[in-house]
Parts: C-alpha cells; structure tokens; sequence
C-alpha cells in the first residue's frame, strides 16, 4: 500500500486487524490479493520494527515476488 494516508494505508492496517483464517477466506473468495495482504504485512513491518527491532533481514523484494508466485496459482 501506499503511505501517503489514501485508502490503500487504510487497508493495510484493516488487512493486519484480520487472523490468518479471515485472512485466508478472503484470498480464497478473491476478496482479496496475496500481494495485497504481503504488502501490508510489509507496510506494517516497516512502521513498527523501528520500535520493537523485530526483524533482522526483511526481503522485501523476494516477499512480493513470492506473493505473485503465490496469486497466479
């Protein structure tokens, strides 16, 4: 999503709020894209691993590329 406080920053933080089995039933009905749900996941790791030093190594780039991968299936 993006950062600039749209719609898509507002999703991102809805997409965090729902567990692993909501999540999965919205990406099943197509609700959803697993690239979205990455990208908040990511938006959301970005925002907050400043505070808690969470993450040793994000990978962004191959989270996305996996998540593509992912969608097409």
């Amino acid at each position: 999503g993006t950062k600039d406080g749209g719609i898509e920053e507002e999703r991102d933080v809805d997409l965090m709020k729902l567990t692993a089995v909501q999540l999965s039933a919205k990406m099943k009905a197509g609700e959803i894209r697993v690239t979205d749900a990455v990208s908040a996941a990511l938006a959301a790791i970005k925002e907050r691993d400043k505070e808690v030093n969470a993450f040793i190594t994000v990978d962004e780039e191959g989270a996305m590329k996996r998540a593509g991968e992912v969608q097409r299936l």
